[in-house]
């Protein structure tokens, strides 16, 4: 779980400023549909990191 709260906690502080700053030149929907890709992207990589280290 270290490795897994290293990610959630880097992404509470990089996201929200990505966010503000795509907010300024996009509308809410391609706002929200970065952040769904970006939420499946997490998702995957931490499958794949507990299938490697088999926690």
């Amino acid at each position: 779980m270290g490795i897994l709260e290293g990610g959630v906690d880097a992404s509470d502080l990089a996201f929200p400023v990505l966010a503000g700053v795509m907010l300024q030149y996009l509308s809410l929907g391609p706002l929200m549909l970065v952040r769904a890709v970006l939420a499946l992207l997490a998702e995957v990589y931490g499958h794949l990191l507990m299938k490697k280290y088999k926690i």
